[in-house]
């Protein structure tokens, strides 16, 4: 069971990685704010939309 820890954290990573790139084309193609961006993804502080 250990050894699967590492592949599914991997993936997670990967799959994360390529929605948040999506939402941020989308985000882009509708001309949505940061303030808008940030409400539809649910985010409160800046500093962690901006990481």
């Amino acid at each position: 069971m250990a050894s699967i820890a590492p592949t599914l954290l991997s993936e997670h990573s990967a799959v994360s990685g390529a929605a948040l790139r999506t939402f941020f084309n989308i985000a882009d193609a509708w001309s949505l704010s940061n303030e808008q961006a940030m409400a539809l993804l649910g985010l409160h502080a800046r500093s962690t939309f901006f990481k």
